[in-house]
């Protein structure tokens, strides 16, 4: 595309690169070179602007001599030999001379007949011709800036100090991201983009293969994992857990199950990593598992909440006090009811939730409100309608009542509020086990 524009554009293209980081320090060769007097005017007056408002420190080579005298500082040379470097209108008046060309061919001239090349005009002396310049100021010329009506000294290069708000304008220029060069900088990668055709394509396309492979490779289930199972379990009759719990893991390819007659034969398979997991199916293991579901042998449940009755009591009675006028065995068979309903819901939650994280969620999603509304943490008559009604309808709400009528009126099983306690927790007993089995059932059947 460069390649076709014309010497001009191509010096415009140049200068505009040279511009695009916003340098501190620029050194152009010959800027000016190739382009109209119009346009190098222009060029002239955004350097100085540069300089003025951004201290950008400009180092500037060129054959037009008259366009140097714009420069704080000029160097004139010839045949690589420094002739003179100063103050552009310190070295005319010095010279007496009307421009700084003439002052450039005189110095040659002089150059020419000594054959050696002039001395450098000295700091001292600029120093004292710029106190000799201030007094006499209106001798001095002065020029426009292209597309400015005010006139600018010599000296328009010079730092200027800048105010408070100009520094913090200043700051938040440098720290700032400039919207110029981002557009400048998005334009440039757009155009190698769209250059590189086979780059462009794999950007694209790469995030839609990162996806696929993580959704591909991240987060399936395992398939045929080989599982030996021995199986001494005799049943019951024709009845048989291990065979149903086996049934159930066959259930599509996740298990593959492998059947050994010989102990010894699957735990050598498990130790030779062949298999992945070995299941062992006791003698008795359906009749066992049925007594400890039916509570024969097992009386773990029971001892676990006849602990924690006894631990309340404990603590409400001893270590607080708490006012008690009734029948001690009542209120032990209210709160046993009470926890035998909490256990049995707690079944519909297992038969509902096949996670651990899930049953917890509902478990905690049901007990606060519960909480809340029974009455047991704030009275019902505080409750607005029409939540006071509902509270009527929650397992804990009359037992509660029970319990504070036996603890702190010594009622027994005679009155109403009492024995009505006691049967709300049997009807919420056999309710939640109903749901539960139901439950249990109509899942299974899904499966």
């Amino acid at each position: 595309m460069v390649d076709q524009l014309s010497g001009g554009q191509k010096r415009r293209v140049s200068f505009g690169v040279a511009l695009i980081h916003d340098p501190m320090l620029l050194i152009l060769d010959e800027p000016t070179v190739g382009v109209d007097p119009v346009l190098r005017s222009k060029i002239w007056h955004h350097l100085v602007t540069l300089s003025k408002f951004k201290q950008t420190s400009i180092l500037i080579t060129t054959h037009y001599i008259e366009e140097a005298r714009q420069a704080n500082r000029v160097g004139l040379m010839r045949n690589g030999v420094l002739l003179s470097e100063g103050d552009p209108e310190l070295l005319i008046q010095q010279r007496g001379s009307p421009s700084l060309e003439a002052v450039f061919l005189e110095l040659c001239s002089t150059d020419n007949e000594n054959d050696n090349p002039l001395p450098e005009t000295s700091d001292h002396d600029d120093k004292e011709m710029l106190i000799q310049n201030e007094k006499h100021s209106e001798n001095l010329q002065s020029y426009n800036i292209p597309g400015t009506s005010n006139p600018v000294t010599s000296s328009v290069l010079n730092s200027v100090s800048s105010s408070f708000s100009e520094r913090v304008q200043d700051f938040f220029k440098e720290s700032l991201p400039n919207p110029k060069h981002l557009a400048a900088c998005t334009l440039k990668d757009s155009i190698i983009l769209i250059r590189n055709k086979p780059l462009m394509v794999f950007q694209f396309l790469l995030p839609f293969i990162q996806i696929s492979i993580l959704l591909l490779a991240i987060g399936g289930n395992p398939k045929n994992v080989p599982i030996g199972v021995f199986n001494e379990d005799s049943g019951l009759g024709t009845f048989s857990l291990s065979e149903k719990y086996l049934k159930y893991l066959d259930i599509g390819d996740l298990i593959e199950l492998h059947y050994y007659s010989v102990l010894e034969d699957v735990q050598n398979d498990a130790h030779n990593a062949k298999i992945s997991a070995l299941v062992h199916f006791g003698e008795n293991y359906t009749v066992d598992l049925m007594k400890r579901g039916m509570g024969y042998e097992n009386v773990s449940v029971d001892v676990a909440l006849g602990g924690q009755i006894a631990i309340l009591f404990i603590m409400a009675l001893l270590v607080f006090n708490t006012p008690f006028l009734g029948s001690l065995a009542l209120a032990v068979l209210i709160a046993y009811l009470q926890g035998i309903s909490g256990l049995v819901f707690g079944l519909i939650v297992s038969a509902v939730c096949t996670e651990e994280t899930q049953a917890m969620q509902l478990a905690l999603g049901t007990f606060y409100p519960i909480m809340l509304l029974s009455g047991v943490i704030w009275p019902l008559n505080a409750i607005p309608y029409p939540l006071n009604y509902v509270s009527y309808f929650l397992p804990p709400t009359l037992p509660a009542a029970a319990m504070r009528d036996v603890f702190l009126r010594g009622w027994g099983v005679s009155y109403r509020e009492v024995w009505e306690g006691l049967l709300v927790n049997v009807m919420f007993i056999v309710l939640f086990m109903s749901i539960a089995i139901a439950v249990r059932k109509i899942l299974w059947y899904r499966r």
